[in-house]
């Protein structure tokens, strides 16, 4: 039986520890808060509250029978400042309720949009997809000539960001 000399085993250390770094990198779920739960902000003068669920079906539709995608720019709970509730978003929640949805951030076509929850992307009703959500490049641009508008909009200039379902809403 040999005796391993201190430098063979500080490197047999070394290879040890870079091996399982690399195995618990390569295990990480993606750095996102993508599909993670956000309150729907709602700016003011008086500063930023938060849009009800009564406010949000009113423009999407009800509960049951929702039609159109809703953003809500400026959410703190995001990366992105940006929170979408999709046409098939499902709550039970009272119309004096904050509304919630889900965080979300700007896409290219065909782009992968994984959750913060891998299990999320296993699911058809909780999957991502890169999806036209606003009015079409051509609107967007028109409408961001208005200094007032861009403020609204946040100088977004593309229809396409990460969003359950796969109809795209457009605006429609």
């Amino acid at each position: 039986m040999s005796k391993a000399t201190p430098a063979v085993m500080r490197t047999g250390l070394v290879l040890g520890a870079l091996a399982t770094l690399a195995v618990g990198f390569s295990a990480c779920p993606p750095s996102t808060d993508r599909g993670r739960p956000c309150q729907m902000p709602r700016r003011t003068d008086a500063g930023t509250t938060f849009l009800t669920e009564k406010e949000v079906r009113a423009r999407t539709g009800t509960a049951s029978n929702a039609t159109r995608d809703f953003l809500a720019f400026g959410s703190l709970d995001c990366d992105d400042l940006l929170c979408v509730r999709d046409a098939t978003y499902v709550t039970d929640a009272g119309d004096d309720a904050v509304a919630y949805g889900y965080c979300s951030n700007p896409c290219d076509v065909g782009a992968a949009c994984p959750s913060f929850d891998p299990e999320l992307d296993k699911r058809g009703d909780t999957k991502l997809n890169c999806r036209a959500l606003l009015l079409d490049e051509q609107t967007l641009e028109a409408i961001n000539q208005d200094p007032g508008a861009r403020k609204i909009l946040n100088n977004v200039k593309s229809p396409y960001f990460c969003a359950r379902g796969s109809t795209p809403d457009a605006g429609m």
